[in-house]
């Protein structure tokens, strides 16, 4: 009965009011994106809506995804909208999903096609001859030829915007474009052509009588005369960017550090100290916790060089505190965001279970034809449920690998490790080893939003991972990396952090009270088209396996080989060497899918 009711509902159709207006999603979607999802999921299923509405929902269905920092879901559906809108007709919509495409791969760093989309782009601006649409383009088009690193490319660009704008007499858009032009300038090493344009921006500030800008002018021109060596002049303009700001009432702490940096060099460490201080102050009060650290990493440098130890370790005190809201709060975010896309697909499983609940149909009478169809989609919809099932699987996994990925013994003996060489009175060492402990946290916690990095961002994860270690076991180990030359690293595609966790083995158990050195081996070998094979070799004590019910490393890894491709978990070994003398451990990943 349950089946002739869903062949019903599908041969009749839902009665569903799906009388949600364009312009409220757009509300929802600023304000609530994941709620949006939920919304456009259900007018898609219900299928209660115009044909010529899809690609909307599409393009704000990408942009909610986009509110959420998952990138690469966005840019999904933003292709979905791109494919449905008529280039004739719907052409300034079109012009403008392709804009944030462009956008979208250049911050994953895909710049072929965020040229491809960005050229698109320009092109239809043309056609349609709107000189603002041209002018965005060409100012997305900059964008991206900067993150490629061809500054005069993206310099020329941006000069096409600065000659529209001299026109049409748009000051304050004009003023952005200067700055922009600038910024190319001084990343280029023009500083003279730099000045220039700082200049032409701070005079129209000042025409537009937006002290907050010329504040930020004075701040950007200090700093370009600071790397011309022209110390008196960078000085007299971080001043006046500060005074500025004192007098506007705004925090900006950007022209107290720049000073601050000025005063170091100058070797004025009372002054830098004093400067500093100011800086802490601002940002303390607006909460940015990362430029907070930053400044005591400054002041802990500048109580070294007054001979301040006392000083200095109260400084570093605070640098942990801060290092640990950092990672709390990068942790509830992480969180959050799993959480996010978990009650997306439970919500999407609840609705769709409640419409079949609900579902009314017409008539009684069902054809033995009728009927047969409905196994057809019954078997469809069981296949649906279980893909449903396996992705909240795969969020679910997802949570259990970034509650043990950063594990709380290492971070606290890292950072003990880290305070013990502070107080060994070598500046330069612990801030390589304060900067390579930030940088391995930082890895970690962007690693878990992604579902797929290349095989370089793991391998120097890796690497980072183990100097760390090699710092806290004062080098009682040794590692090497070797890589098949037919692999190319940077094309590569993996699941991240899939071998850190036995690395992280034969660290903290196998290398345990051995007499000799321990030594790591990772191998990548290109094993076919399809497939690349790892091989982790350590010569610890071997492996003795737990047989309890916690969910250790080994039981993550074989999920997500199945998860990545049901034969890969087959493929995987852990066993001690033949030669009695540490543990070996391999597996092949499947890439195909990925490339």
């Amino acid at each position: 009965m349950k089946i002739i009711s869903y062949l019903l509902f599908l041969f009749f159709g839902l009665q569903v009011q799906a009388q949600v207006s364009l312009d409220s999603i757009i509300e929802l979607r600023n304000n609530h994106p994941s709620k949006a999802i939920i919304e456009i999921d259900k007018l898609l299923f219900a299928k209660e809506m115009q044909d010529s509405l899809l690609p909307y929902l599409h393009r704000e269905r990408g942009y909610a995804y986009q509110n959420l920092n998952d990138i690469e879901k966005s840019i999904d559906f933003l292709e979905k909208a791109q494919k449905g809108f008529d280039a004739k007709t719907q052409a300034e919509e079109l012009l403008n999903v392709e804009i944030q495409l462009s956008n979208n791969f250049s911050n994953l760093n895909k710049q072929t096609d965020a040229i491809k989309y960005a050229n698109s782009a320009l092109q239809r601006a043309e056609v349609l001859n709107n000189k603002e649409l041209i002018v965005k383009a060409n100012d997305n088009i900059s964008y991206v030829y900067f993150k490629l690193g061809q500054l005069d490319k993206a310099i020329a660009y941006l000069q096409i915007s600065e000659q529209y704008h001299k026109k049409n007499k748009n000051l304050a858009e004009l003023s952005i474009t200067y700055n922009n032009i600038a910024i190319l300038y001084r990343n280029k090493g023009d500083l003279q052509a730099c000045i220039r344009y700082n200049e032409k921006s701070l005079a129209l500030n000042f025409e537009l009588k937006d002290l907050a800008s010329v504040a930020k002018s004075y701040n950007n021109l200090g700093i370009v005369y600071n790397q011309l060596n022209n110390t008196e002049e960078a000085t007299t303009y971080f001043t006046k960017a500060i005074a500025l700001n004192d007098s506007l009432g705004i925090k900006n702490s950007n022209p107290l550090i720049s000073l601050a940096l000025l005063q170091h060099q100058k070797k004025e460490y009372k002054n830098e100290q004093e400067t500093l201080l100011k800086a802490l102050e601002i940002e303390q009060q607006t909460g940015r916790l990362d430029i907070q650290k930053s400044i005591y990493q400054s002041l802990l440098k500048n109580s070294l060089e007054l001979n301040i130890p006392n000083i200095a370790q109260r400084y570093q005190v605070s640098i942990e505190h801060i290092d640990t809201q950092i990672m709390q709060r990068q942790r509830q975010e992480n969180l959050q965001l799993i959480d996010t896309h978990k009650q997306l697909l439970e919500n999407e499983l609840k609705w769709r279970e409640q419409q079949q609940q609900t579902i009314t149909y017409k008539w009684i009478a069902v054809s033995v034809f009728l009927l047969a169809f409905a196994f057809g989609i019954y078997f469809y919809q069981r296949h649906t449920k279980k893909e449903i099932v396996r992705q909240k699987e795969r969020a679910l996994l997802e949570q259990k690998i970034l509650r043990s990925q950063m594990n709380p013994h290492f971070i606290f003996n890292a950072l003990t490790a880290i305070q013990n060489k502070v107080m060994e009175n070598n500046p330069l060492h612990t801030a390589t080893y304060i900067s390579r402990f930030a940088k391995l946290v930082r890895q970690n916690f962007d690693f878990t939003q992604k579902e797929f990095i290349t095989l370089e961002e793991d391998l120097d994860a890796l690497k980072n991972y183990m100097a760390t270690q090699q710092m806290r076991f004062e080098n009682k180990f040794e590692y090497e990396f070797k890589i098949d030359e037919r692999i190319s690293p940077d094309f590569i595609k993996i699941p991240p952090m899939l071998l850190q966790p036995f690395v992280e083995n034969a660290i903290e158990h196998g290398f345990k009270d051995i007499s000799h050195k321990g030594k790591i081996e990772i191998l990548v070998v290109q094993q076919n088209k399809e497939q690349i094979r790892f091989k982790i070799i350590d010569n610890g004590k071997g492996f003795f396996p737990k047989h309890d019910a916690k969910l250790h490393a080994l039981e993550i890894i074989k999920t997500r080989l199945k998860l990545n491709n049901a034969n890969d978990e087959a493929t995987f070994s852990i066993q001690n060497r033949a030669d009695g003398s540490g543990t070996e451990v391999t597996f092949l990943l499947t890439l195909a899918q990925y490339q």
